[in-house]
């Protein structure tokens, strides 16, 4: 629609326009999933569980004011999410 207007504007024909727009389409492989980020992902739920038992240890301990659920739940549903996303990318 754009160029259609431009070529009223200009006056062209639009006999110089390029038809041959999409030369070429490569697909590749899809590359197998990669065992490091896999011992990666791994090793970050376990610091992440870690984490919640210290998060609720130390909320009871200290008696801090507010439920360990506020900071344990977050966590745990962004690291699913990231998790997913990683499994399901293709």
């Amino acid at each position: 629609m754009i160029s259609e207007l431009f070529r009223l504007i200009t006056g062209r024909t639009g006999d110089d326009r390029d038809t041959d727009f999409v030369e070429d389409v490569a697909l590749k492989e899809a590359r197998p999933p990669s065992r490091a980020v896999e011992r990666l992902i791994l090793v970050g739920w376990v610091i992440i569980i870690a984490k919640c038992f210290v998060v609720a240890w130390a909320i009871e301990r200290y008696a801090i004011p507010i439920q360990p659920g506020w900071v344990i739940v977050p966590t745990l549903f962004m690291a699913a999410i990231c998790t997913a996303l990683y499994y399901w990318k293709d």
